[in-house]
């Protein structure tokens, strides 16, 4: 199912352990590291699928953590988390979070961070246009890790972060499509 290498994070070989336990097909793909979206748009030209871009976030003042996960054509308007985070400001995470949270670096956000043993109280975002493609369209992920992409059927998906036990919001975001990189 999976290609050899070395792991140098050990939640992305939890990934493929727990999709295998699940039995759960799926094709990983190693490539240079990437660390936004306009370098995956280059090294993963031939990967079928819907692409994601992820990105972590925090409401101010509660310090609650959001993973929002979009199409990677479509560019984040925080006015629309608002409606998350009952009108509050949120912004972007700094690494030293996104390690402690989701055990990631910069350029390897994922919904697969939610492996970690820290994620259990950070909320997955989803964009309804990614939750209400059919449960066979292909979707692409990292596995923990930015020299890698996990491709899996949306109906997996949807059962392996029912797994994780995380709160799970669909939010239908209006964002325009980004022109710019994606910070994660």
């Amino acid at each position: 199912m999976s290609e050899t290498q070395e792991y140098y994070n050990p939640d992305e070989q939890k990934v493929y352990d727990l999709l295998e336990e699940m039995g759960i097909p799926y094709l990983v793909r190693h490539h240079v590291p990437v660390f936004t979206t306009e370098d995956a748009q280059i090294h993963r030209t031939d990967f079928p699928g819907i692409k994601m871009k992820n990105l972590f976030v925090k409401d101010r003042t509660n310090e609650i953590y959001y993973l929002v996960v979009l199409c990677e054509d479509r560019k984040l308007n925080f006015n629309e988390l608002k409606r998350l985070t009952g009108g509050k400001k949120a912004n972007f995470t700094t690494p030293e979070e996104l390690d402690h949270y989701l055990g990631l670096i910069p350029g390897s956000v994922t919904p697969f961070g939610l492996i970690h043993e820290n994620a259990k109280d950070v909320v997955l975002v989803l964009d309804h246009k990614i939750v209400s493609s059919p449960d066979d369209q292909q979707i692409n992920f990292h596995p923990c890790v930015n020299t890698a992409t996990i491709a899996l059927a949306m109906g997996d998906f949807k059962r392996v972060i029912q797994r994780f036990g995380n709160r799970i919001v669909e939010e239908q975001f209006e964002g325009q499509l980004d022109k710019a990189p994606a910070i994660q």
